[in-house]
């Protein structure tokens, strides 16, 4: 039985933060040629803490297509936080949601392909009531709808009924923790799954290594963690043999039951090329079509 191949998208939250623009347009330029198109992005990336960068990535995304208009990318937009931290601030009523869409569309024009709420904590259902009425306009013109960091997933699925089967869903997977896509899973049981955070934020094994991404996060990963890891790693089957602690996180992730799609945020295009080849490696060997 063959199985049907998962998208890799490329995530943009460090584009500006670690990544500057000529090398994050390296990497867009490595994607696209090796015939991906599917880019994360948010209003709020990079998540730098900088004000003053807020909303960067969709610049330079903008910027990119302007250099190479004959490419349509698929772009999924995440919308409603107002700051570029951590923190979970957001507005995600209808006038504002359908102002930051238009703004969106002038920038990436027919390359936005979905938009997505982008973290919600609130509790209040008629608030949320009018979020959902936004989704249900935007998914009646045409766009993909998402979700990505919403705490009452209860309060959708009762109130977003033409919309169940319809979300695409962003969701922070490990090879230790699946916890989101369970949680979400009891509501949207049809639901696409996107998974980020696949290689815990870069962890390396060695003590003397430190990813760019757990470097600008403040990440620290107990020794615990790696021990585990590393032990997970050695009895692994998969197939074919990876040939890094990265090939084995991400290639887990690839293989499992009820994800869709990977986001993969390389830091540079040798870690973008050794990911693609790898995951090649997987779709063969497994019969993926």
């Amino acid at each position: 039985m063959q199985n049907k191949k998962k998208d890799i998208i490329l995530g943009t939250a460090l584009w500006g933060w670690g990544i500057e623009k000529k090398r994050a347009f390296k990497i867009l330029d490595n994607f696209v040629e090796n015939n991906y198109l599917t880019i994360d992005v948010a209003t709020n990336y990079p998540i730098s803490g900088d004000e003053q960068q807020y909303g960067q990535s969709i610049d330079w995304l903008r910027e990119w297509k302007n250099f190479n208009q004959e490419i349509k990318l698929n772009i999924i937009c995440k919308v409603g936080s107002l700051e570029n931290t951590k923190t979970p601030k957001c507005r995600l009523s209808k006038p504002f949601l359908y102002l930051s869409k238009e703004i969106i569309l002038q920038k990436l024009q027919d390359s936005l392909s979905c938009i997505m709420v982008h973290w919600d904590n609130r509790s209040d259902k008629k608030d949320i009531l009018e979020t959902i009425e936004f989704f249900e306009d935007a998914y009646n013109d045409g766009f993909e709808i998402g979700l990505s960091g919403i705490k009452y997933p209860e309060i959708y699925f009762e109130n977003s009924k033409k919309l169940l089967d319809k979300w695409i869903i962003q969701i922070k997977e490990n090879i230790l923790n699946n916890k989101m896509r369970k949680y979400y899973q009891e509501y949207f049981p049809n639901s696409h799954y996107q998974a980020y955070g696949i290689n815990l934020g870069g962890i390396k094994l060695s003590n003397t290594e430190v990813c760019l991404s757990t470097k600008l996060r403040g990440i620290n990963i107990p020794n615990s963690i790696k021990e585990e890891i590393m032990c997970i790693f050695k009895k692994n089957s998969i197939n074919p043999m990876p040939n890094s602690i990265y090939d084995f996180l991400l290639g887990s992730i690839y293989l499992r039951e009820g994800i869709s799609s990977l986001i993969i945020s390389p830091s540079d295009t040798n870690q973008l090329s050794k990911s693609i080849d790898y995951i090649r490696k997987i779709e063969k060997s497994n019969n993926y079509f």
